[in-house]
């Protein structure tokens, strides 16, 4: 989506804020990443400039790159403070009002590729991996629908077996009665056979 100036700016203030603009006879890029309260100091700001500055190394190592801090990070002296650590960790210069930064070459920058904690993936991959969660949820929900149903059908037979065992006991209770009852009464002769 582009205009006549370049790039059409994202008006939503709710995500990053990008622009490519034309003006004087240069290219400007703009840029606003905004790290969630809850995921700042884990290394995630410093990893993402550190990797749009290595692809901008790898096309354009001769470029010289300036900025303007933002107004937003003076409000907060945490902010001010981490911010002015990344940039000054890369190697950028500040001015002497400390409102911007600059580097005469891309490759003068202190790059580091060292986030062995942070992987990148493939949004592809994300999907191929989800894809293959979910069929392995479904099929393990059919395992143990499988193992439900034999179960259920197994407590059906144990309960009909149970019943059968105490009919069965009852049973023998009563022969036994019985026989009991007739050796009492045969030792009364009271009992006759035919």
């Amino acid at each position: 989506m582009k205009d006549e100036s370049g790039v059409i700016p994202n008006d939503n203030k709710n995500r990053s804020h990008w622009t490519l603009q034309y003006d004087y006879d240069k290219w400007s890029f703009h840029s606003s990443i905004m790290i969630r309260w809850d995921y700042r100091s884990l290394g995630i700001g410093t990893f993402i400039i550190n990797r749009m500055l290595e692809i901008a190394l790898n096309y354009v190592p001769e470029v010289k790159l300036y900025g303007t801090l933002g107004w937003v990070d003076e409000q907060n002296p945490k902010n001010h403070i981490r911010r002015d650590k990344l940039y000054k960790n890369l190697g950028f210069i500040f001015n002497e009002s400390n409102t911007g930064f600059s580097i005469d070459r891309i490759s003068n920058l202190k790059i580091r590729k060292d986030f062995d904690y942070i992987q990148e993936v493939c949004i592809l991959d994300v999907y191929y991996q989800l894809g293959k969660l979910q069929y392995e949820k479904e099929r393990s929900d059919k395992i143990l629908e499988y193992y439900k149903n034999n179960s259920n059908e197994a407590n059906r037979k144990n309960d009909t077996l149970q019943a059968r065992n105490k009919f069965m006991f009852f049973l023998l209770i009563a022969l036994i009665a019985l026989v009991i009852l007739a050796i009492y009464l045969s030792k009364q002769k009271v009992i006759t056979f035919c």
